[in-house]
């Protein structure tokens, strides 16, 4: 609803919650990368879309490991040139607008449903993202 600038405005909007409030500020790298995975113009390159699905694979399946997500990054920073690969057309069911609507309260539950619905949306590239995840080096 509202078309690119009205997301957008919901996105800041939270961002502006998260300097705000801790219970948005939790959940704030889940969010971004939940968002950045349904819009083109945050995963334009290998690298960017690496980074935001990673951390949506990290978040899901190693429980939002910290250190994981930390050698993640040292990976990535290090690597210059990653292959995109193909983007699904339907990118989840749940939207930042959904997100955006729920008591503070309930948020993190919310921002934990939206990345669900993101990441089974990607699930053909669930096993590059695993990939991309090893290559960050051993637990």
């Amino acid at each position: 609803m509202g078309g690119r600038d009205a997301c957008q405005k919901i996105f800041d909007d939270l961002g502006l919650r998260a300097l705000e409030d801790s219970r948005y500020a939790a959940m704030r790298r889940l969010a971004v990368d939940c968002y950045a995975c349904q819009h083109d113009r945050y995963i334009l390159s290998g690298r960017s879309l690496a980074a935001h699905l990673t951390g949506l694979a990290v978040a899901i399946e190693h429980d939002g490991s910290e250190q994981l997500t930390e050698r993640v990054q040292r990976w990535l920073s290090r690597t210059r040139h990653i292959e995109k690969p193909a983007v699904p057309r339907a990118r989840g069911t749940i939207t930042i607008a959904d997100v955006a609507a729920t008591a503070p309260e309930e948020y993190a539950a919310a921002v934990r449903r939206w990345a669900g619905s993101v990441w089974d949306a990607w699930r053909e590239q669930h096993s590059l993202a695993r990939e991309w995840i090893a290559a960050a080096g051993p637990r």
